[in-house]
């Protein structure tokens, strides 16, 4: 495994929570992408109040130390449920093997398959309710 780090999930405010979090910790917004910026999906058309809204971004508070974000498409997020613990795994093996593992007695919310950013990715949710993530084959 080469990292584990947090990603907060905000309501609609991600941008200005990470923007805020970029001035106290004096930190650099390296990644913030919109979800107008996902490719069309004609089945599924993305409702005009998120176009707008951070699907991903990424802010570098020092070297190896990193804080993500992104605001939801479905559901509120309230505390307890507004986080994930994300994986960077070193192949696709681990990302299925922790993916299964973790999610033992919980639940698969995204079967490991490859995305449209360039990574292999999964998501699940384990027995005590804690949401992970696992992302190989890109720098975040």
């Amino acid at each position: 495994m080469k990292s584990l780090e947090i990603y907060l999930t905000f309501n609609g405010n991600c941008r200005e929570a990470i923007e805020h979090y970029a001035k106290v910790f004096d930190g650099e917004i390296t990644i913030m992408n919109t979800f107008a910026e996902m490719p069309a999906d004609p089945e599924h058309p993305m409702p005009d109040a998120l176009k707008d809204q951070i699907m991903h971004c990424t802010l570098q508070l020092k070297p190896g130390v990193i804080l993500m974000a992104s605001d939801t498409m479905e559901g509120d997020v309230s505390q307890g449920n507004n986080f994930t613990i994300s994986v960077v795994p070193d192949s696709k093996e681990e990302v299925e093997t922790l993916c299964a593992a973790l999610s033992e007695g919980g639940e698969v919310t995204m079967l490991p398959a490859d995305t449209f950013w360039g990574a292999y990715f999964a998501m699940c949710r384990d027995k005590f309710g804690i949401n992970w993530m696992f992302n190989y084959g890109t720098e975040e």
